[in-house]
């Protein structure tokens, strides 16, 4: 292992120790520095063998570890704000099962609710937490669409004369 490969692997052995005893205070100056490191060394991959694999996997592992972390409280809520919704509208109208256009238009009618929420938020009196409920709203819809299609029990209206 030549020096370069040696510091290289004494960056990855701490960054690793440093994921594993404190994930949430990773060291943003050494993931940029090794980042660039990479992109150095990516114009000969042949120099690194396995070493500059290894760095691009630490590098994923932190970031996809702080994408989940970062946002798991906030996605959770968003969740069960959600099926809280999905279980509201089915104690009040039962299990629905229309078809997709009728669901479509429910939909469309849900995402204009949204859209008036945001104009009254940008441009008049409207709040933060209207829009989230409408944002509920859609999304709980858009969940009621893949629930009645999991089932199959939906079917198109008869022709009317």
């Amino acid at each position: 292992m030549n020096v370069l490969e040696e510091s290289l692997q004494q960056q990855v052995n701490n960054i690793n120790l440093n994921l594993n005893n404190n994930p949430d205070q990773s060291s943003h100056r050494t993931i940029s520095m090794l980042d660039n490191r990479i992109k150095d060394l990516s114009r000969d991959r042949t120099i690194m063998g396995g070493r500059l694999n290894e760095i691009e996997d630490v590098l994923r592992r932190h970031s996809e570890w702080h994408v989940a972390n970062a946002e798991s409280e906030n996605s959770e809520k968003a969740l069960q704000d959600v099926l809280a919704e999905r279980n509201r509208q089915d104690i009040k109208w039962g299990e629905q099962n229309h078809d997709p256009f009728t669901y479509l238009a429910i939909l469309t009618e849900e995402v204009g609710e949204l859209a008036q929420a945001a104009v009254e938020l940008r441009f008049d009196d409207g709040s933060v937490d209207d829009m989230k409920t409408e944002a509920v709203h859609v999304a709980a819809v858009a969940l009621a669409i893949v629930e009645c299609l999991e089932r199959g029990k939906w079917a198109w209206p008869t022709p009317k004369d």
